[in-house]
């Protein structure tokens, strides 16, 4: 049998260690260079020696250079060793030469996906779609892409299709987290009712009936659940029971969800995605008291610091504990690089603890670190008005007249600020703006009329 005809036979048969073996071991000038270098590299592929692949299938494209599957191979084996940037023009080349295979789409799209070209990425798997259109990873793909750039009804409609061809539960609990996510509680409850009842199941019902307050069906739904290691059924108990003031089943629960968060943290295995999901559960319920104990439990997790601090920093703001919110914003800003997000919380503590001054050079920090928006020239008009300085007050609140915004806080502020500085033409001028805009609140209907009384009088006294 003639040398070729044999390996082939070996690759026919699967026999891929036999066929590299046979290669490896036969002379090499025995063979046509181009030859042993395409296929030793093709067969290292397979056996997933991708280094080795790579220098192969490198060499054999010095003598093959109108091949597109030795282009689309070597684009694999350094797909396969994360080499994403380098493998995309190779794929793409062998594309243009005709090779448009299921496969070479579905790297190829996986290439820009690790390369964050979400665009691109989203492109080659919608082209793989149309070849293979049940694939169903694919379809999870695509919809994960749809719902980051936010078409929303695209994703479910992929999410739901690859439920359907794969029942896997990951793709389950996609499509339910997205539809909790849009507040679509009822289509979410009733799509579980028609699904097979496990763990998964019963557990996003659960989850459900925490966000439309049907608390003693949702612990129905956990009594159902056989896994006395699952943390998420443990922190579900703990949350309904703080709910219901059960207070000691609640402990109970707590005391061995820490137990397992703490096998968790020492093994290894902490996912923050899904501690993120749990804390928006904690905070539609409100159910601060049990998400600081959970914090404080996770501390130690060094390589999650940035997001515990923020989560300290959103939780102690959420529940009115400004001193504590204005520390682990001080430790963020120390230990990490300057955000939006932590400077703004920083400045609004700042302001509601009374350190005007202090959240006046953090909002002014901000706008040299970041772009102006309504909020910040609404809060620097605010605190400037705290400290009785009306004169960079009003230069503030006219400048967040331009943006679509409450103009009647807008109108009723500038009023009180002319006044204050005695100009009480514009200060009636602003507050007939004001009463023009009309509003039923009987607060502000009474503060308007107050104010009225007030530059009235002032005007008496000037005459």
């Amino acid at each position: 049998m003639k040398y070729k005809e044999k390996f082939q036979k070996l690759v026919d048969d699967e026999c891929y260690e036999e066929a590299w073996l046979f290669l490896y071991q036969y002379d090499i000038y025995k063979f046509e260079d181009s030859f042993y270098f395409s296929n030793m590299g093709w067969i290292l592929n397979q056996l997933q020696r991708y280094l080795e692949a790579s220098f192969y299938l490198s060499e054999g494209l010095k003598y093959y250079h109108d091949e597109a599957w030795l282009f689309a191979q070597y684009a694999f084996s350094l797909s396969k060793l994360k080499r994403y940037t380098e493998a995309i023009p190779f794929f793409k080349r062998a594309i243009i030469m005709g090779m448009q295979e299921t496969w070479i789409y579905i790297e190829l799209g996986t290439c820009y996906l690790e390369t964050k070209d979400i665009d691109s990425a989203l492109i080659y798997f919608e082209d793989a779609l149309l070849d293979d259109p049940n694939n169903s990873w694919l379809l999870q793909q695509c919809a994960h892409i749809y719902e980051n750039q936010q078409s929303f009804e695209q994703a479910l409609e992929y999410y739901h299709k690859s439920f359907f061809l794969s029942y896997d539960d990951t793709i389950l609990e996609d499509y339910i987290y997205l539809l909790i996510f849009l507040n679509r509680y009822d289509t979410a409850y009733q799509f579980l009712i028609n699904c097979e009842m496990n763990n998964i199941t019963y557990l996003l019902l659960a989850e459900i009936c925490l966000y439309i307050k049907e608390y003693e069906e949702g612990l129905s739904y956990l009594s159902k659940i056989h896994d006395s290691n699952n943390l998420l059924y443990h922190l579900l108990s703990s949350q309904y029971y703080y709910l219901l003031d059960r207070v000691d089943e609640m402990n109970e629960h707590l005391d061995i969800s820490f137990q397992l968060l703490n096998e968790i943290i020492k093994d290894n295995k902490f996912h923050l995605t899904f501690m993120k999901d749990f804390f928006l559960i904690l905070e539609k319920t409100k159910g601060n008291f049990l998400k600081l104990q959970i914090l404080d439990k996770m501390e130690c997790l060094v390589d999650y610091k940035m997001w515990l601090y923020e989560e300290y920093i959103k939780t102690y703001s959420d529940i009115h504990m400004y001193k504590d919110a204005i520390i682990y914003c001080e430790r963020y800003l120390n230990e990490f690089n300057n955000t939006k997000y932590v400077l703004d919380y920083y400045a609004w503590n700042l302001r509601l603890e009374c350190r005007n001054h202090e959240a006046i050079d953090i909002l002014l920090k901000r706008i040299d670190f970041f772009e102006v928006d309504a909020w910040i020239i609404n809060e620097l008009a605010r605190n400037y008005t705290d400290i009785e300085d009306f004169k960079n007050a009003i230069y503030y609140y006219e400048e967040l007249i331009s943006y679509d915004i409450d103009h009647l806080h807008c109108f009723t502020s500038l009023a009180w600020a002319y006044f204050k500085i005695e100009n009480y033409t514009l200060a009636l001028s602003y507050l007939d703006k004001a009463k023009n805009i009309g509003s039923k609140d009987d607060k502000i209907l009474s503060y308007i009329s107050e104010l009225y009384a007030c530059i009235y009088e002032g005007i008496k006294n000037v005459k």
